[in-house]
């Protein structure tokens, strides 16, 4: 019975935290993110004559429904071969993302994209690393970026900074009530758990991560908070599951 009421004090304290603060897959939150990277791209990208927007390819890693890549393209007019999202081709993606393709290109295995002469002025990983295991990361990912990245290019990081056992204990009820609370995600809860992964790191880990494959940080977003249309506080102390935006070049 005590373990009962742990959970549910749990998921009360969560909720309470959560409530109008995120949700998943918000029209008005992702147009709250795409705004925050435009002003990353004023800061840190330039169209020079040999970056026109034609040639401008940008890659989301685990991009999800792709709606901000298909803003990138109404933005800079870019074709659907310039905006690639890399994703898992499991059945809780397809499920609950059903892989809309308009405006967009999709890519289920890294391969293909290792094979391909593309080159990418932009890569971004929003929320996405710690759904994967160490050694994909390893090698995989991190691989894949550095081969992939544009010399003067840029890679956008958003992570929790998981420094604690409480943070990575908040972030793990986010994610399961995320997945109960739903309404599009009606899969069997085991093939949920089965498929979860949950690889929670510091951000001193992350970014060391990077740091020591080649890469160099140019700016560091923290405690970020994504408000909702009513709510443009930036109250820092709303945001429980500690994101922040980390934003990196390669070093030649």
């Amino acid at each position: 019975m005590k373990d009962e009421l742990d959970i549910a004090e749990k998921i009360h304290e969560v909720n309470e935290l959560l409530i109008d603060y995120k949700r998943p897959l918000r029209r008005d939150r992702q147009d709250f993110i795409f705004n925050k990277i435009m002003n990353i791209f004023d800061t840190y990208i330039t169209f020079e004559k040999e970056c026109e927007p034609t040639n401008f390819n940008i890659l989301d890693i685990g991009g999800g429904n792709g709606y901000i890549l298909k803003r990138f393209g109404k933005q800079y007019d870019l074709l659907p071969e310039n905006l690639i999202c890399l994703e898992n081709s499991n059945f809780e993606t397809e499920f609950r993302y059903k892989f809309d393709t308009s405006g967009i290109e999709y890519c289920f295995d890294p391969i293909h994209i290792e094979e391909s002469p593309i080159m990418f002025n932009i890569i971004i990983c929003m929320v996405s690393l710690h759904h994967m295991k160490d050694e994909y990361i390893e090698k995989t990912i991190l691989p894949l970026i550095k081969r992939k990245l544009k010399t003067n290019g840029i890679l956008i990081i958003k992570e929790h900074d998981a420094y604690s056992d409480d943070i990575v204990e908040c972030v793990h009820w986010e994610h399961h009530l995320y997945s109960i609370l739903d309404t599009t995600n009606k899969s069997d809860p085991d093939k949920y758990l089965n498929n979860y992964v949950g690889n929670y790191k510091s951000k001193e880990v992350i970014s060391s991560m990077f740091t020591t494959n080649g890469f160099r940080v140019l700016k560091t977003f923290n405690n970020i908070f994504e408000p909702m249309p009513n709510d443009f506080s930036g109250n820092a102390n709303k945001a429980p599951t500690k994101l922040y935006w980390q934003v990196f070049t390669k070093v030649e």
